[in-house]
């Protein structure tokens, strides 16, 4: 597969894009609250959308796609319709109890619920994972739609 001018024009242009506006936005947070939760500033809506773009990955776009075209079919749409109901169960059980308690990630609230060990191996295991799964989904998109796409003609 090549690259041609346009395909690298539009990837440095967005990348500059999301550059700019991430800093522009970014300078008037002072506080952890005004990272993590905007000031408390979003409205209902823009929080379900965080919430649903925070949950999406490659995995989905390429991984999913392939494994329900391969064999799988719409079955595989079941495991993100049990993700959707298990982040609004989150949403309204435990989201309150943690702004309430000002806590706004993971290993902040193992830390206020345990100790700083517990906040720190979670952090580090997190940190661990996430390497690992990304190469994992990026290998399973490839190798997905490697055997999905049809092979190309050599005489072009």
């Amino acid at each position: 597969m090549q690259f041609g001018l346009a395909d690298i024009v539009v990837f440095v242009a967005f990348v500059a894009t999301v550059l700019i506006v991430g800093i522009s936005k970014s300078r008037h947070e002072k506080t952890g609250e005004d990272y993590f939760l905007a000031g408390r500033g979003l409205v209902w809506w823009l929080i379900g959308f965080s919430l649903i773009a925070a949950n999406i990955s490659t995995e989905q776009f390429v991984g999913m796609s392939g494994n329900a075209a391969s064999h799988v079919g719409l079955a595989i749409a079941s495991y993100e319709w049990m993700a959707a109901i298990t982040l609004v169960v989150i949403a309204f059980a435990f989201l309150p109890y943690f702004l309430r308690a000002g806590i706004y990630t993971m290993p902040e609230f193992l830390e206020y619920r345990f100790n700083p060990a517990a906040r720190f191996l979670m952090a580090i295991m997190t940190i661990l994972i996430y390497m690992l799964l990304v190469g994992a989904v990026t290998y399973s998109g490839w190798d997905i739609t490697s055997h999905c796409l049809p092979a190309r003609s050599q005489s072009a």
